[in-house]
């Protein structure tokens, strides 16, 4: 599988993990289906690339219930949809849509278009709709590597409590575990770079 998957296969893949450890649940020992054979017999990926493939989406896995929670709502990434070629299918839809019928596209035609499109990709209609309503969160993923060099992170240092939300400190804390640098430094650059970009 592709690491470019769409969000829907995200999903289901998701759901029918899900419903493995459900039925495991049921099943006798020597039935059971183990999570990571599952995967990889099913959809032909490890688990692990599943999990980076869920990386940035609303899809999460949840250690206490052992299962992943599926989101009403679609968080989507730029790795999934790109931000430019999403823009320039809305305005192609617009402009598609927009016509006078001096081009000669017939109101019957139009309508007959529109009932593919929302019977045939329904998640098209679901993007745009979101997209005017500025809900999509798109996600700037850097290939860049983190310079733990900067001047700035030279000297002393300084302790400093401040409250923040438990995510947002659990999910940095997850992140922090997969990389070499120390989280006092991830912290004074997600810091540094936060203010370069808004000031």
């Amino acid at each position: 599988m592709d690491d470019n998957i769409n969000i829907n296969d995200l999903l289901n893949i998701a759901k029918s993990i899900n419903n493995n450890t459900i039925e495991n649940k049921k099943r006798n020992k020597e039935e059971k289906i183990n999570t990571d054979k599952f995967i990889m017999t099913k959809f032909k990926i490890s688990r692990k690339k599943f999990s980076k493939m869920i990386q940035g989406t609303s899809i999460k896995y949840n250690p206490r219930t052992h299962m992943y929670d599926i989101p009403k709502e679609i968080n989507i990434n730029k790795s999934i949809l790109d931000k430019n070629k999403l823009s320039s299918s809305i305005n192609n839809y617009k402009n598609f849509f927009n016509q006078s019928n001096d081009d000669n596209l017939s109101e019957i035609t139009t309508q007959k278009i529109k009932k593919v499109i929302e019977n045939e990709y329904p998640e098209i209609l679901k993007i745009i709709s979101l997209y005017k309503k500025n809900e999509i969160n798109f996600i700037e993923k850097s290939n860049k590597k983190i310079d733990i060099h900067r001047q700035e992170l030279q000297g002393e240092l300084f302790s400093k409590s401040f409250k923040t939300y438990k995510k947002v400190l659990k999910d940095f804390v997850e992140f922090c575990s997969n990389r070499v640098e120390k989280q006092r430094d991830l912290v004074a650059i997600a810091l540094l770079e936060f203010m370069e970009k808004y000031s």
